[in-house]
């Protein structure tokens, strides 16, 4: 599926906080040249915009809230199309990799992995069992682990390929009962207009009931690092990118208190110790072997690992619903 560029609207002002004043960071585009381009050949060899998209978008930036977005932007019905036929725009999975995740789900859709260390669990571990929601359950781990420990769970998921009994792919035939929890992991960053998107959904969970949110930080060093080179920049898999200002002001206008909104890394202090007492060994075998450019890799990625613990390249986000 080609997407038509006179369907991409042009963003002039802010969808978070309405502001008009932006800053460019760059064309997204797999041309070799600057200095952000030079750090990602040395730290994520990964990066690649598909060829039909390259040179079409720029990485904007708020002036006023920090929030991030493609500087063109496709309609949700177009993304969500995307999502429904598995497009290979949607990188970074490929064909062999979607046909993969199809088959596991289709055959373990009621498995539970029983990681009940999730911070989300840790949370809500002296809570009650109630009426539970997810958006976007993907693997329906997270589902599945709420359904193991009897809560009554529902969700919405466009990927149809994923739905079962209580997982819809319309938004009108979703139970207009009240949920205590909504969990939103990993969405956001994926619609076109986050603050609408949020706003519709929290029509379903109760006052005073828990929203908690997950999505790829943009105020993280990593980020502001890497600018247009950040490997969480995938035009049309990734069309926003949350700051913590315009996060805070999304949920608020979107009638929520913030409980918590943290950064947090993916990699733990204790794996990332295991890697730093192995990288002088690991870069010394790459240097024999002549390779120096994994060499200088495994040395940027660790670099950037120690930053991502302080900063954290992950928001976690925990907010209820105002009465």
């Amino acid at each position: 599926m080609f997407i038509d560029l006179k369907e991409l609207k042009k963003i002039d002002t802010c969808l978070i906080c309405g502001n008009s004043s932006f800053k460019n960071l760059g064309k997204i585009t797999n041309e070799k040249k600057g200095l952000q381009n030079l750090i990602a050949f040395f730290y994520d060899e990964s990066y690649r915009v598909p060829d039909e998209l390259d040179n079409i978008f720029n990485l904007i930036r708020c002036l006023k809230c920090h929030h991030c977005c493609l500087s063109l932007m496709p309609n949700q019905i177009f993304l969500d199309t995307l999502y429904k036929n598995s497009s290979p725009y949607l990188a970074h999975d490929s064909k062999e990799e979607l046909k993969k995740k199809k088959d596991h789900l289709e055959k373990k859709i009621d498995v539970v992995v029983t990681d009940f260390n999730h911070w989300i669990f840790k949370y809500l571990k002296n809570f009650k069992p109630g009426k539970y929601f997810e958006v976007g359950p993907g693997s329906c781990k997270l589902f599945n682990m709420f359904k193991y420990k009897n809560w009554n769970c529902e969700g919405y998921e466009v990927k149809t390929w994923i739905l079962n009994e209580n997982i819809y792919d319309d938004f009108d035939k979703i139970p207009k009962d009240k949920k205590d929890v909504m969990v939103i992991n990993d969405v956001l960053e994926h619609v076109s207009n986050p603050k609408e998107f949020l706003m519709r959904f929290s029509f379903f969970l109760k006052k005073s009931g828990l929203l908690f949110l997950t999505f790829p930080n943009a105020s993280s060093h990593r980020a502001k690092i890497l600018k247009n080179k950040w490997r969480m920049i995938s035009p049309l898999n990734h069309v926003n990118f949350f700051s913590k200002k315009s996060s805070n002001q999304m949920l608020e206008e979107c009638g929520f208190k913030i409980i918590s909104n943290k950064a947090v890394s993916e990699i733990s202090l204790k794996k990332l110790l295991k890697n730093i007492i192995k990288l002088p060994f690991l870069i010394i075998l790459d240097l024999m072997k002549l390779n120096i450019q994994k060499a200088v890799r495994r040395f940027c990625e660790t670099i950037i690992n120690i930053i991502d613990l302080i900063s954290g390249d992950q928001t976690h986000i925990i907010a209820i619903k105002n009465d």
